[in-house]
């Protein structure tokens, strides 16, 4: 029985470090705001994975003042499971904190903790309940107070050495910073990850409140992971129709790993009312001669369902405008076989539409758009 019983716990263990490993909880989003009292402070946890994750099993710790011991702690407690691709909201200072807060963003933040908070040179990181001082995602260096010397309204701190090695200073007094990752960072703080505006960029001095309550709500997004991914891309070069359209490939949205909508991989100026199809691929971009044009997907090319190129009644012309939704499409909406790839935040796709043109002789007998290349958001 007692060999048993060790293996129950052996397995109970191993599946909570599977799900931990598959867990991609991370601070997405920092703030030490100026109003009158250094409010409202907060900070943005998000779910960047494709499974809902149990808060419950973490902590929210705070290393103040360079210390190396947790100087608060706060249970994390939503109600219920974070969703994938959602924020949750950790506000404190108690009820002022709330206060200031709601009347800042016009809705509450998702907890209030009692904790008085960071200010601006602190450690912030996330620890399993069941593992303490072992975070699995952090902002800031554990052990470096990032600033020495702070300096009245309006002008620059002094900072600390341990804050300012190449490409990591992460002073954010009266100011704040936001996530451009995907994943735990495991502990280790990398602020090429991080938009980091640098200290004072939520203070103005001459404005008072109003004109600080103005930046907080131009700058910061609670509830709501900024994305910071490259814009979509164009690049490659369309083949010529018979009756000479030049395809282009378009877009509009974002594309999303959970959305399930609204990223239109589109196209102007094709041949009208014929049947066509989206290449796509995950192996990078490519320029290799195909069927009298460019192919500009690197292999293996993969195809979505067909459709049609609209447009126009015949005769011929170049009013052709297709369109697929490829956040529909990635998770199964539009049928066909989706590459699995389509719904991990940060797979980079790259795709470009082919169609029927009657005009050439077999096997060119198709018309090619450019190419587009984006990188999937959470």
């Amino acid at each position: 029985m007692k060999s048993s019983l060790k293996l129950l716990g052996a397995a109970a263990v191993l599946a909570l470090g599977s799900a931990n490993a598959q867990a991609q909880l991370i601070l997405s989003e920092v703030v030490d705001g100026s109003l009158t009292g250094g409010t409202p402070k907060w900070v943005e946890i998000s779910n960047t994975s494709g499974a809902p994750i149990d808060l419950s099993l973490y902590n929210l710790v705070y290393y103040s003042n360079g210390s190396t011991t947790a100087s608060g702690t706060i249970p994390l407690t939503p109600a219920g499971l974070l969703p994938a691709g959602a924020s949750w909201t950790v506000v404190t200072g108690g009820a002022s904190g709330a206060t200031q807060f709601t009347t800042v963003y016009g809705f509450a933040p998702g907890q209030t903790a009692s904790f008085g908070g960071h200010n601006g040179d602190d450690a912030i990181a996330l620890e399993l309940v069941s593992n303490p001082g072992f975070p699995t995602d952090v902002w800031g260096v554990i052990g470096c107070d990032a600033i020495l010397t702070s300096n009245p309204c309006g002008t620059l701190p002094t900072l600390n050495p341990c804050a300012m090695a190449p490409n990591a200073v992460w002073d954010y007094e009266d100011s704040y910073a936001y996530r451009c990752g995907l994943t735990e960072n495991g502990g280790v703080f990398d602020p090429t990850d991080w938009v980091i505006p640098g200290s004072e960029a939520l203070e103005d001095c001459a404005g008072g409140d109003p004109a600080r309550t103005l930046l907080l709500q131009t700058l910061t997004t609670p509830g709501i992971k900024q994305n910071c991914t490259t814009p979509p891309l164009s690049y490659c070069t369309a083949k010529t129709t018979s009756n000479g359209c030049s395809p282009t490939i378009g877009f509009i949205g974002a594309a999303s790993a959970t959305s399930g909508s609204g990223f239109l991989v589109n196209g102007t100026s094709f041949m009208n009312n014929k049947n066509c199809l989206l290449f796509y691929g995950v192996s990078g971009q490519a320029s290799n001669p195909f069927q009298g044009g460019t192919l500009c997907v690197k292999a293996q090319v993969r195809r979505t369902p067909g459709t049609n190129t609209l447009g126009n009644p015949p005769p011929n012309d170049c009013s052709g405008v297709p369109s697929i939704d490829m956040n529909l499409f990635a998770v199964g909406g539009l049928g066909g076989t989706p590459l699995a790839a389509l719904t991990v935040p940060g797979t980079v796709v790259d795709c470009q539409w082919w169609g029927r043109d009657p005009g050439f002789v077999a096997p060119n007998n198709t018309q090619l758009s450019n190419a587009l290349e984006y990188t999937v958001g959470p």
